[in-house]
């Protein structure tokens, strides 16, 4: 199956995806359907996470919950920031996806062999609303962390441009509940 072009899910000649995608999620698609024509836009996407729990607390729910502004539909290479930072000698040219991930709608979903992952890009000045659950019940950030495995604590050593969550986790996107 070819890469997709979100303009009518029609293959993508675009696309620097392999050819060997697998069905599209429906929140993917979704999500699709509803930032395409809107590139580059700010937008609102809400998600959750389920983290894993330290062993003592196997039996915990834990439960993340993001919701903020942020682009969608940039192609990464054309942002002005890892531009920028090219043609400073600042870092080297884009490289491809990572072994395992392909384009399955360029420049939005990613195939993965675990699911779908959706690409957003972070909006300067901008503050996500971050709320935080342990078996159902609301908890301070440091209440939620106390739970966590410690490799979930890492930080990224420089803040991030793009990012990308499991088209699962989803909840909404400009306010359409998923």
């Amino acid at each position: 199956m070819e890469p997709i072009n979100p303009s009518g899910l029609t293959p993508a000649s675009n696309s620097p995806a392999g050819t060997n995608a697998k069905a599209i999620h429906p929140n993917a698609k979704l999500f699709v359907d509803t930032v395409t024509g809107h590139a580059g836009q700010f937008i609102q996407v809400s998600w959750a996470s389920q983290p894993k729990p330290k062993a003592e607390f196997k039996d915990t729910v834990l439960r993340k919950v993001t919701d903020g502004i942020f682009r969608t539909g940039i192609d990464y290479s054309q942002i002005g920031v890892i531009k920028n930072a090219i043609e400073a000698g600042e870092r080297g040219k884009v490289q491809s996806l990572p072994k395992g991930q392909d384009w399955v709608i360029f420049p939005h979903v990613i195939e993965t062999k675990n699911g779908n992952l959706l690409a957003l890009t972070t909006c300067e000045g901008q503050k996500s609303k971050v709320q935080y659950f342990v078996n159902g019940e609301e908890v301070s950030k440091e209440n939620f962390e106390s739970y966590l495995v410690p490799s979930a604590l890492k930080k990224p050593e420089t803040p991030l441009v793009r990012f990308t969550i499991k088209a699962e986790n989803l909840i909404s996107v400009k306010g359409v509940k998923i």
